[in-house]
């Protein structure tokens, strides 16, 4: 479930464990986000799909988190709380998403 705090903060709340991850400052910079990470994907998957190195893998993750940070400095909150993007970014560092 996405939600819209009344802070205009959006967040990914599951319920199945209850876990609340922070996506966005705001609406409008999370569906800025969707649009990266859909220009993102469309680009590298056409590039790599056939040829999936662990270097390049994490060269795109690191370049999809510089590209979001751009966005939303607080995208990423901190190293020790996990973010919806920070997930999305370790998918596509395993390959999952590529």
């Amino acid at each position: 479930v996405i939600a819209i705090a009344t802070n205009s903060e959006v967040y990914y709340l599951t319920l199945y464990n209850s876990d609340i991850c922070y996506i966005a400052e705001n609406i409008d910079v999370f569906v800025n986000e969707l649009l990266l990470f859909e220009r993102f994907i469309e680009k590298n998957t056409l590039e790599l799909k056939d040829n999936q190195d662990e270097s390049q893998l994490t060269i795109l993750a690191n370049n999809f988190r510089n590209e979001l940070l751009k966005l939303d400095q607080n995208v990423f909150r901190d190293d020790t709380e996990s973010t919806f993007w920070s997930e999305v970014c370790e998918e596509i560092e395993y390959g999952i998403l590529i």
